[in-house]
């Protein structure tokens, strides 16, 4: 594992902002923190830039402490932090200057990092000059001129707007690929982090929640906080029929349905919540044996899709429905199915006395 971070614990005072995070991130992965305002995720990425000192635990780079043999790590602030005194080539030059670089090898790195940020040509101009994402570019460019073995990215994207930020966020996960830099990013936004990361880990009360892929975070996710933080997603009260071969027969709006439940423990006879996504659910043209009926009690157009509000016996469904061309009017009677493999057991909560879930320790192997 290139990056390790072994039960970190940092308190400010009485606020315990990282309580016991462990997680493991191969070289070259793009690694997202992810978690409400206050989670420990800035924390924990200040605490790998060496700007925060642990009160315990470890943080590692290739088996290495930081701040042995050089710039491990090197971030790109939220607000980009850029001298505006100084030009493009002096932002982005400066850190090769402090090193004792030749002018000819600074100029060199300097015009290759400007042409692969795809700022090439501004080299003279202050950042007063420069658009929102021109300065981001140059901020990330100045950071991945010191050919950092850790990128930390504090928010960069988020004092842009929308449709600007696409576009940096598709030139960024270009670059972190063609580059191979293993990168660690924080933000609250969840598209973002699905779009962006390999990995993700989601915080909350200074803990790491759930670490894995975006679709295993989206689609299986570890309890309702992170079902809930990430998406939209419908809670459904069930009872297990039956239980065995790593499968559960569950229960839930009158309706019996088998799902894979891994290592469950669920018994005969217990109660559980189901998670289901809007895309998951279908609306259909007519019943199935194993659809639900009700009433669409609110509609919402969102572009590529029309969401429902679905009335079914007092339990309200949320489905996305990707038919452009049709159009259920409130009021309406329609029958929802689940698509296959579009339910998923969420495990049962751990919660501590302050209210937050026991820790998990994240590997994710390359």
């Amino acid at each position: 594992m290139h990056l390790e971070i072994e039960k970190a614990c940092k308190s400010f005072g009485a606020l315990k902002a990282l309580d016991g995070v462990s997680l493991a991130v191969p070289r070259g992965s793009f690694l997202t923190l992810l978690g409400p305002s206050g989670c420990g995720k800035t924390t924990l990425l200040r605490s790998i830039a060496g700007l925060h000192s642990l009160d315990s635990g470890d943080i590692r780079v290739d088996g290495n402490g930081l701040g042995a043999g050089g710039p491990k790590a090197v971030m790109v602030f939220q607000d980009y932090a850029l001298f505006p005194h100084m030009s493009v080539f002096g932002n982005v030059s400066y850190g090769l200057k402090l090193r004792r670089m030749g002018p000819e090898a600074i100029a060199k790195k300097v015009d290759d990092v400007l042409g692969y940020s795809g700022i090439r040509g501004l080299e003279a101009r202050l950042p007063s000059q420069l658009s929102g994402g021109q300065q981001q570019r140059v901020a990330l460019a100045r950071a991945l001129v010191m050919e950092p073995e850790v990128l930390l990215l504090d928010e960069p994207l988020s004092n842009l707007d929308a449709k600007l930020r696409l576009g940096i966020r598709s030139e960024l996960k270009r670059i972190q690929k063609d580059l191979g830099v293993t990168t660690v990013y924080v933000t609250h936004d969840q598209g973002e982090a699905l779009a962006l990361s390999d990995v993700v880990a989601v915080m909350n009360h200074g803990r790491l929640i759930q670490m894995g892929s975006p679709r295993d975070i989206y689609f299986h996710p570890a309890d309702e906080f992170v079902a809930d933080f990430i998406g939209t997603a419908n809670f459904l009260d069930a009872l297990v029929l039956e239980a065995g071969g790593g499968r559960l027969t569950v229960s839930f709006l009158g309706k019996p349905r088998t799902l894979e439940a891994g290592q469950s423990t669920c018994r005969v006879g217990e109660s559980v919540t189901l998670c289901v996504r809007p895309e998951s659910l279908k609306i259909l043209e007519r019943e199935s044996p194993s659809s639900v009926s009700g009433a669409v009690v609110e509609s919402m157009f969102e572009g590529n899709h029309v969401r429902y509000w679905i009335d079914v016996g007092g339990t309200t469904l949320i489905a996305d429905d990707h038919e452009i061309g049709r159009e259920v009017r409130i009021g309406s009677r329609v029958s929802v199915d689940i698509v296959p493999d579009g339910l998923h057991l969420i495990a049962k909560k751990t919660p501590r006395e302050d209210g937050s879930r026991t820790a998990v320790e994240g590997t994710i192997h390359g």
